[in-house]
Order: C-alpha cells, then sequence, then structure tokens
C-alpha cells in the first residue's frame, strides 16, 4: 500500500503499478542483502575500528608527549568501539539464528503440504490425516513460537518483511529526498 501511495508521489518518471511493484522488488532485494550480510550499523562501526587502529598504529611510532597522550584516548575510544561492536555482532548472530530457524520451520511447513497432498491423491488418507492433523499443527506452533521471539526483540538489526521504512529508503535514494522529508 505504501509503496504505490509513496511512487505515485514522489516518482513521476513513471507510471503505476510498474514503479511500485520495482519498488517493493527492490526493497525485497535489500533485505535479501541485509540478511546475507552485515547490517550497515555494523558495518559501519567496524570499519571506524578500523580507521582507529590504523590510526593507533601511526601514534605507536611517535615518541612526543602529545602523541602518546593522544594514543592513550584513542585506546581507550577503540575499547569501548570493540565493546559496542561485539554486543552488536552477538545480537545480529542471535537474530539470524532465530530468522533461519523460520526458515527452516516454512520449509517443513511446505515439505508437509507437499507430502499431505501426494497422500491425497494416493488415497492413503490415513497419512494424509496424520500429516495435517498432527505434524502441520506441531509445525506451525513452532513457527508462531519463533515468529514471537523475533517481534520481542528490541530494535532489531535484521528484518525478513519489507515495511514502509524500506520503501521510504529505496524512494530516497532514487530521488534524492531525505526520508524524513517523506
Amino acid at each position: 500500500m505504501s509503496a504505490a501511495v509513496l511512487s505515485d508521489r514522489y516518482i513521476s518518471d513513471r507510471f503505476l503499478p510498474d514503479k511500485a511493484i520495482d519498488l517493493v522488488d527492490e526493497a525485497c532485494a535489500l533485505i535479501k542483502t541485509e540478511l546475507d550480510s552485515l547490517p550497515v550499523e555494523l558495518d559501519d562501526v567496524r570499519r571506524h575500528i578500523m580507521q582507529l587502529e590504523i590510526e593507533e598504529a601511526a601514534l605507536k611510532k611517535e615518541t612526543d608527549s602529545l602523541s602518546q597522550e593522544r594514543l592513550a584516548d584513542l585506546q581507550k575510544e577503540l575499547s569501548e568501539e570493540r565493546e559496542k561492536f561485539d554486543a552488536q555482532m552477538a545480537k545480529w548472530a542471535e537474530e539470524k539464528v532465530h530468522l533461519d530457524r523460520i526458515q527452516e520451520i516454512k520449509a517443513q511447513i511446505d515439505d508437509v503440504n507437499g507430502q499431505i497432498e501426494i497422500a491425497r491423491n494416493s488415497y492413503n488418507l490415513e497419512k494424509a490425516a496424520e500429516l495435517q492433523y498432527g505434524t502441520l499443527p506441531g509445525l506451525q506452533a513452532q513457527l508462531e513460537q519463533a515468529e514471537n521471539a523475533v517481534k520481542s526483540s528490541e530494535d532489531p538489526l535484521i528484518s525478513e518483511s519489507v515495511t514502509e521504512e524500506e520503501i521510504a529508503r529505496i524512494i530516497s535514494r532514487w530521488t534524492g529526498i531525505p526520508i524524513a522529508k517523506l
């Protein structure tokens, strides 16, 4: 819905529904990329740590007192940044495990649905009933539990669904209009 509204409002060189579909497609690609790689926030912190480490290596070669003071301040900042990075990496790894588990359960549900269909087609009604009323509800309960664990996470680093925020980020990138103005 927001893809259609925002694309109609801010993208004038293309026509609906093509521009809304392209927006959703690019947002999905963005989410898939973020799922497969390090989130932008973590990558920025990692790059900052690398810059500080380079500066630290250069300052270790200096002998004057001003350089030694800067080195001490830099080492303190570096340790704080590393702690922050390690905490965020642990959170990201935990979120990734939960999302991987959700994907695994969804694949199992699809497999069970396929097995139910095969059992129905071959008139193996006992197996179909066992899968549909025994196995499938258990998997659906596991899926709901895993999704609730992801939803309860505070300020998630990764997500597997497209929201208005992703759509706004894409429009901002395409048009140059800052997200806050959207």
